[in-house]
């Protein structure tokens, strides 16, 4: 972590402004009380949290099925706190209601504020629509309840749906003949998915491309599947990116055909598979792709010339463009030049393509003011030639202007509506919409002017659009209201105005005038056209003559000719148009079961201008309810025939209006049943009940049992609606189906009755079933259901079957209980059945008949017995009959189970010899002594976990019988680590288990005693020996004991001729008696040398012979025996021993002496042999090592041969054909004897030695006569290899800074040498510290010569320490590893540890002092001027945590750190203590309050409230300011978890404290303030009655006290102090230690300042108990 560095003095100026800056905060002041006012709790948000769900496309919810997770938010948005209760209610498809979890009481939840959102579990969400969570908060006082519930609705549903947001998949290009081209590279495709849906599903992008002939396999390429989990309301799903890469570079077949290419994510899930396509299309593969880019549209003027230009984009190969350019006016505009040639472009290359348009001026007809420029270009190169083509746009001279074509003037009549058609016509230049209002040219009071659209279509230049207005003239009233402006000829002016949409110049026409037409009209006058009808009216006329009801109806003749007409007219009524619309469904002929008549339907003779009262009679139906909904008719007046005015040229105008008739729901149904219900006694009996809706809606009832049942008793209702079988859902009424009399209106449900079996017999029981409204809760009816009770003869026997054990030669006794079930005494008949007793006794003790009480049980005691010829392995049942009349025989099985015997025994040997690795097996016998015939399983263990097996796993046991068994033991050998030490028990327990139960039976013990074996393990020894004559070979045989006993082993000394019979003479022992005995001490390695030497005379290549050493024990009890046997075989070339040279610095050629010997086949003779070199095989593969294989390369050659030498080949190869290159000619040597070869080694120069280097060297030694083609030859390999070895080694750490802080960067370095005599291969250096961070801790050399010294630096870091430490020790050590340093020693491979210290941040010690005594001063200082103001308290906290900031910086010890830590705290807590002198203040003042004198404060709870908010946040300050100082600006710290966590636990911890405090404070005053009121009261009171002594005694005595012992005599009284004396001191002491308790430590103001009131207790009589007070 970068620390920003200040110098020490920057630092601690910094620290005191901190600090001033925090003694200059003042002190809060006690806020006052506030006023009276109310809260207002409201439900914010709803929403889920966790879970499955998720809003669609439609704004609905949809949750998926389990659990999960509401989140709630409550705010109280009133004035006043409160307590907020929040309650969650499910309500689930089946309209269920179930309460979600306990009700949640929240914390005290202040003004404008919200409560954290409050998380609850809902768990189990079922599959179901309509579902709904209500979340209500209620509180004692909520002055707003119409924001306290919130409604989420959703649907509990497995949506499955993903969606495919987005992709880079290319699309057909409109450019290139809707075809996709794509080049011959790699591409990379990304497809964003989102899981929308509820339930999870996988998603992957899938492309596929097919041939458009069908000649080609289809290609499909396929994304990685990812999974989409869903989201929720609150945290929606996150997307995620598929990514597929197609290659397209190298597949021919892509560029052979046409392609068609499918794009799509596939999303998976439970729900099945879905697909969404985000491109599809023709696909052309080509090395030749261009893009053409359209200019943008161009505006100019007639008479303008312009350059048009495209931009030409190649993406492919070179390619050849021809150009075509076409126009869409008449006459081309564009200039010749372009259209027609050939133009080249680049590999990858960009090109523009201009065009110059010369416009006419006019542009008039048939030049269009639009022209569209289209610029085509064809691809000469591609194999498939290609086009491409864009337009561009001229738009010449645009304007926006229209017309309004109005029609014709016409007359209106009032009330009546006129449509009138305008024409709206655009005469611009270009498309456009129109903005369309209207009016009146006068103000004409209600009238109604409607337009059919404000705003019309876009219309093309020249075409037109219609609008319709609809006038609708004020209708008349008696007397005219010239206002309305339907007086006869009254006129009106209509006005509509056309504005263009994109500006342009307003079009108005006014010219349609309407003329008010001179009418008469016949008006109904109805009073009331909206008639609502009440619900207990239509009940009550209903039960008498059905509904009726009066329409008054003002019928009117008016008119708008003036005031001088005069005559009448006859007025016809009728009634037209009934219709009926239920409320909920049904009803379709309602409507004729209304009727409607008038009181006079024809009025003769109403005077012109006038009216008269005539009435409506509305019968409804009287046969059943109305159905509830609206009923509709229309009332018309119209001139009747009758007429005597003198104004013919009015127009009579009919008048209608329409009434409206409101029919509200009725809630009513009933039970329609009577009666007796007979019910079965004890059992379950279903009743069906017939129920109807007898109110006038469609309805939903719910059913319930009332009031009490009898105790045992169950009732139900069951309606058979699956989801709530209490519920009948939507019954239709009776007449929604009028005319037909059918039971639609009714429905069956079934009311379950249990009875109690003791029901009383020929009883009758009222049921009440409750029915109310299901939505509302109203009650519809109680019905009361009489159900009858019988007689029931029934029992219960118990046990019905048991088994009793019983042994042979005993008695045993059970009981069987016979329980009378049902509800009368009755008598039961008792027998047994003993025809399967087989051997046992069964009798019922007593009487054989027992009388019941219904309710009761009665005990049948049975015996039974055996003489001992009872076998356990039969059944011995009896059975108990229980009989009764009318009741079916009850049967009691009793089973007398004979107690099992279990005996056996197993018979083996004691113990047993056994041999390492020889398998032993042991016979053992099993005999059955019990009473059953058992099959077992045997089963056996071994001391040390040997294994074993069975010759029979199971066997079956007869009674008294015995079977014979083996068991097989497997010893381990010796070599397998077991304990087989000579004389070692290993116990084999055998077990026996019954098959049927695994039960143990028996077991029985062998000891495994191992015996004596000998065996050894022989090295060093050759299983072949090779010998010249005369030659002498040593053996040196490496012999360990590795059998389980010390042996003396006897020697025997064999050679065998190569017949193996007979003793050989060719070889002999070279010691003349070898030795005949061998002491082997276990795992002790023995070396047994001898020689052998060959003493035949005239050997041939043949001789040979077979050495054998036996070694047998001298101890005949141990098993085994031991044979060395060796081939001894003579050889002309044989490998004896191994070659170490020692390379010298000079790179001196080595030569190595290669001995052989001529020794003939059948008899010697004088030849002259060839000795071949025919193989090198490396120790070392150089080239594996990264090593220049030039620089170590070795030279072979033989150095002299008769009078040859001989360079040979670094690889020879004998078999290739090329001998010659490798063999030389042997001078001729005397047979038998032993011969040299010089063969020179060319070694690599020194320094390039590899440690470890050398070779296996193949020569071949043949013989002039017989070697048959060089294919006859005698083989040997000879192992070469170099005494040279690595050693790098490093030398001691050094650090480059003496005195380490904290931050600090310096150098860690050491020297890394090769002390050895080869090249050490990739040496690696790792350098690891504690406490500080290495910037490249590895250091890597790849060669290090001999000798070599490498200088090795690292860049270190001191690390930050943990903020309450000093100092901290750091150490470092450096480790080498190499690839191939044979011969290393270790000891130089480890750098010594270097150990230092790193010291923390400080800003030195003498400014830490000093700012200690400063600091420590002023809070010294500021203690004693607390008296003056409260201030200086907190500035002596502030000081004081400033100074043990500045300690911790003094002394450098491992706990200082902590302990200066706790000692800030002990300050700050310390100090809070002493602050919270302001409780006493308010504490005394409410004391003062509850004896009623005045007070400064008006609510003191509140003040206290606010003051320890006041002093918790004010005290927790300075804790902050310690931090900073033992920190540093900036901090100066670990960045690790642990030192954040501890730090802020630190601060907490202490916030906490002083909270504590503050808290303990505020309730100690209080407590002590309450207890000082309270001795208070009790001191009054005792003044009042000592003040009063007659009274005293007086209730004394009426409590019935003996004042005898009180009431002394004066001469009593006058020697002493009085009883009353006394008991007053006892009284005054025990109220002043009361006192002292109460008051320890706790400080009290008089007049002359500050006393404890400890001091004050201790003033004894010189104070009254008051004062104190």
């Amino acid at each position: 972590m970068e620390v920003l560095q200040l110098s020490n003095s920057l630092k601690f100026r910094v620290l005191v402004g901190i600090m001033l800056l925090q003694l200059a905060m003042p002190m809060v002041p006690i806020a006052s009380a506030s006023g009276r006012a109310a809260a207002d709790f409201s439900v914010d948000s709803v929403t889920f949290s966790s879970g499955y769900s998720v809003t669609d496309s439609s704004g609905d919810h949809k949750v998926g099925v389990g659990n999960h997770t509401l989140r709630i938010v409550v705010s109280n948005l009133g004035s006043a706190s409160g307590v907020p209760t929040v309650t969650v209610v499910h309500t689930d498809s089946g309209m269920t209601q179930t309460q979600v979890g306990p009700q949640l009481v929240l914390e005290e939840l202040f003004p404008t504020t919200s409560a954290e959102p409050l998380l609850v579990s809902w768990d189990g969400a079922a599959l179901g629509a309509g579902q709904k969570i209500t979340v209500t908060v209620s509180a004692a006082s909520d002055a707003n309840s119409a924001n306290d519930e919130k409604i989420i609705s959703f649907d509990v549903q497995n949506l499955q749906l993903g969606n495919a947001l987005s992709d880079s998949i290319p699309e057909p290009d409109s450019s290139h003949d809707n075809k996709i081209l794509l080049l011959p590279q790699m591409y990379t495709w990304n497809a964003t998915a989102l899981n929308e849906g509820t339930t999870t599903v996988s998603a992957k992008l899938s492309v596929t491309l097919t041939d458009a002939a069908g000649l080609k396999t289809p290609i499909s390429i396929e994304s990685g599947s990812i999974n989409l989990a869903p989201g929720n309301l609150f945290n929606p799903a996150v997307a995620e990116n598929l990514t597929l890469d197609f290659d397209a570079s190298n597949n021919v077949n892509l560029f052979e055909s046409n392609w068609n290419m499918v794009a799509e994510v596939v999303f998976e899930g439970s729900g099945g598979t879905d697909r969404d396509v985000t491109s599809s299309g023709p696909v052309t593969f080509s090395k030749y792709i261009a893009t053409l880019v359209s200019p943008s549209p161009r505006v100019a003027e007639g008479g303008d010339s312009i350059i048009v230009t495209w931009m030409l984009n190649n993406h492919g190969l070179g390619d050849t463009f021809s150009v075509s350019l076409t126009d869409t006016n008449a006459a081309d505009w564009f200039q010749p030049g372009v259209h027609g040639v050939d133009i080249d472009i680049a590999e990858n290359a960009s090109s523009t393509i201009s065009v110059t348009l010369d416009i006419p001026d006019p542009c008039n007809a048939p030049c269009s003011p639009l022209n569209t420029l289209t610029l085509q270009l064809t691809s000469n190169n591609a194999t498939t030639p290609y086009s491409i083509q864009t337009d561009a746009l001229v738009y010449i001279g645009e304007s926006y202007s229209v017309t309004v074509t109005p029609p014709a003037s016409q007359d209106v009549i009032p009330g009546q509506p006129l449509s009138l058609s305008y024409d709206i016509t655009n005469t611009g230049t270009t498309p456009a919409a129109f903005d369309i209002s209207t009016g009146l040219t006068k103000t004409s009071l209600n009238w109604v002017v409607e337009l059919s659209a404000s705003k019309t279509d876009v219309i093309a230049p020249s075409e037109s659009a219609t609008i319709i207005v609809t006038i609708t003239p004020a209708p008349l009233s008696n007397p005219l209201l010239s206002s309305e402006r339907n007086t006869a000829s009254d006129t009106v002016n209509v006005w509509l105005q056309a504005v263009p949409s994109e500006g342009g110049t307003p079009v108005m026409d006014a010219t349609v005038v309407l003329t008010v037409k001179q009418i008469i009209s016949f008006d109904p006058g109805a009073v009331h056209t909206d008639l609502v009808l009440d619900g207990a009216s239509i009940l009550s006329e209903n039960a008498s003559n059905g509904n009726d009801t009066i329409l008054k109806l003002d019928v009117g003749v008016l008119h708008n000719l003036g005031s001088a007409v005069t005559g009448a007219i006859d007025v016809s009524l009728t009634v037209s148009s009934h219709n009926f619309s239920a409320l909920s469904s049904g009803g379709a002929a309602e409507d004729v079961r209304w009727t409607t008549s008038f009181d006079q339907s024809t009025i003769a003779a109403i005077d012109i201008g006038s009216s008269v009262t005539r009435y409506l009679l509305i019968d409804m139906p009287s046969d059943e309810l109305p159905m509830a909904g609206t009923h509709t008719f229309a009332i018309t007046a119209s001139p009747g025939s009758g007429s005597t005015t003198n104004y013919n040229t009015a127009e009579f105008v009919s008048v209608t209006e329409n009434i409206t008739v409101t029919i509200p729901p009725i809630q009513d149904g009933a039970i329609i049943a009577d009666g007796l219900l007979t019910a079965a006694i004890g059992d379950s009996t279903e009743f069906p009940l017939l129920f109807a809706n007898t109110g006038n809606d469609v309805e939903s009832y719910r059913f319930s049992i009332e009031g009490a049942i009898p105790n045992g008793w169950n009732a139900s209702i069951d309606t058979g609606l699956v989801t709530n079988p209490q519920v009948v859902s939507n019954l239709t009424p009776s007449m929604s189906d009028h005319p037909i009399t059918g039971s639609q209106h009714t429905t069956n449900v079934t009311l379950n009755i249990t009875t109690d079996p003791q029901s009383p017999a020929n009883t009758t029981q009222d049921i009440q079933v409750r029915v109310e409204d299901f939505l509302t809760g109203d009650l519809i009816e109680i019905k009361t259901l009489n159900i009858f009770v019988g007689e029931l003869i029934q029992a219960e026997v118990s046990p019905t079957n048991q088994t009793v054990q019983l042994s042979s030669g005993s008695i045993a006794q059970t009981t069987v209980f016979v329980n009378n079930t049902g509800n009368v005494a009755t008598t039961y008949t008792l027998s047994l059945d003993e025809s399967e007793a087989r051997g046992v006794n069964f009798e019922i003790v007593g009487n054989s008949q027992i009388l019941v009480a219904p309710g009761y049980s009665s005990q049948v005691q049975i015996q039974m017995d055996t003489d001992g010829s009872a076998s356990a392995d039969d059944i011995h049942l009896a059975t108990l009959r229980v009989d009764a009349v009318g009741m079916d025989t009850l049967l009691a099985d009793i089973t007398a189970d004979i107690d099992e015997s279990y005996v056996f025994t197993i018979s083996a040997p004691v113990s047993v010899e056994v041999i390492p690795g020889v398998n032993e097996t042991i016979n053992v016998s099993i005999t059955n002594l019990g009473n059953l015939e058992v099959k077992a399983s045997m089963s056996a263990k071994i001391v040390g976990n040997w294994s074993s097996s069975w010759a029979w796993d199971e066997i079956t046991i007869p009674i008294q019988g015995t079977i014979d068994n083996a068991i097989t033991v497997e010893v381990p050998d010796l070599n397998t680590g077991a304990s087989l030490s000579d004389g070692a028990v290993h116990k084999l327990t055998i077990y026996l288990y019954n098959s049927n139960n695994s039960e143990y039976l028996t077991e029985q013990a062998i000891n495994l005693v191992v015996a004596p074996l000998f065996t050894v393990n022989v090295t060093n020894w050759d299983d072949e020996k090779f010998f010249h004559r005369d030659w002498q070979q040593p053996f040196t045989p490496t012999i360990v004991n590795t059998g389980n006993r010390d042996v003396i082993a006897d020697i025997t000394w064999e050679i065998i001729d190569s017949g193996g019979i007979t003793q050989s003479t060719d070889w002999d022992f070279v010691q003349s008696s070898p030795l005949s005995s061998i002491v082997l001490t276990q795992g002790k390695p023995v070396i047994l040398p001898f020689g052998v030497i060959n003493t035949a005379s005239f050997p041939v290549l043949s001789t040979n012979a077979e050495l054998r050493v036996i070694l047998t024990p001298r101890d005949t009890e141990v098993t085994g025996s031991a044979v060395l046997t060796s081939t001894l075989q003579m050889s002309r070339l044989f490998n004896y021993e191994d070659y170490i040279l020692s390379p010298n610095i000079d790179n001196e050629e080595l030569t190595i002496e290669i001995p052989w010997s001529r020794i003939p086949t059948v008899s010697p003779s004088n030849e002259a042999y060839e000795i071949a070199f025919c193989g090198a095989e490396r120790l070392i593969d150089i080239s594996n090592q990264g090593l220049n294989a030039q620089d170590y390369a070795w030279g072979f050659s033989f150095e002299g041969g008769g009078n040859t030498s001989l360079d040979l080949p670094d690889a020879p190869n004998c078999d290739s054909g090329n001998i010659s290159l490798s063999k030389i000619l042997l001078d001729e040597k005397v047979a038998y004897a032993t011969n040299h070869i010089d063969f020179g080694l060319d070694v690599p120069d020194f320094p390039n030695i590899y440690p470890g280097d050398g070779w296996n060297l193949t020569f071949r030694l043949y013989h002039p006569d017989e070697h048959n083609g060089y294919s006859v030859y005698t083989e040997a390999t000879f192992h070469v290899v170099l005494d040279n070895y690595a050693d790098p080694g490093l030398s001691t750490l050094i650090f480059s800074k003496e005195d380490v802080t904290e931050g600090d960067e310096f150098q860690v370095s050491t020297t890394l040498s090769n002390y050895g005599t080869a090249i050490a291969i990739g040496v690696s250096v790792n350098l690891l510290c504690d406490g500080l961070s290495v910037e490249a801790p590895v250091f890597n050399q790849t060669i290090l010569q001999p000798g070599q010294q490498v200088s090795l630096s690292w860049d270190v870091k001191a690390s930050n320490l943990n903020w309450w430490t000093q100092e901290q020790n750091i150490q470092c050590h450096a480790e080498l590893t190499s690839a191939m340093m044979v011969g290393n020693e270790g000891d130089n491979d480890k750098a010594s540890t270097v150990v230092d210290t790193v010291d923390s941040w400080s800003p030195g010690v003498t400014i830490s002092f000093l700012a200690v005594i400063i600091t420590i001063v002023a809070s010294l200082v500021f203690i004693r001027l607390i008296g003056q103001d409260e201030k200086y308290r907190l500035a002596a906290v502030y000081c004081g945590v400033i100074a043990f900031g500045f300690g911790f910086h003094l002394i450098n010890f491992t706990w200082w750190g902590p302990l200066i830590a706790i000692g800030a705290a002990g300050w700050v807590w310390f100090m809070a203590w002493r602050s919270t002198k302001e409780f006493q203040m308010v504490h005394e003042d409410y004391q003062r309050a509850r004896r009623g004198d005045s007070t400064l404060y008006s609510d003191h709870k509140d003040v206290i409230r606010d003051t320890q908010k006041q002093l918790g946040i004010i005290l927790t300050l300075p804790i902050i300011g310690f931090v900073a100082v033992v920190l540093g600006i900036p901090p100066a710290m670990t960045p690790d978890s642990s030192n954040f966590i501890s730090i802020i636990g630190y601060v907490l911890l202490v916030i906490l404290g002083v909270w504590l405090v503050v808290w303990r404070a505020n309730r100690m005053y209080s407590n002590l303030y309450g207890r000082l009121t309270e001795l208070e009261v009790k001191t009054g009171s005792l003044e009042r009655d000592l003040g009063d002594p007659a009274r005293l005694l007086t209730e004394l005595a009426t409590d019935g006290l003996d004042l005898s012992g009180i009431l002394v005599s004066p001469t009593a009284a006058g020697n002493g102090d009085s009883d009353g004396d006394i008991y007053s001191d006892n009284l005054d002491n025990e109220m002043l230690d009361t006192l002292g308790d109460l008051t320890d430590d706790l400080p009290v103001e008089d007049d002359k300042g500050m006393i404890d009131l400890n001091d004050a207790v201790m003033l004894g009589g010189e104070m009254e108990a008051s004062d104190y007070v």
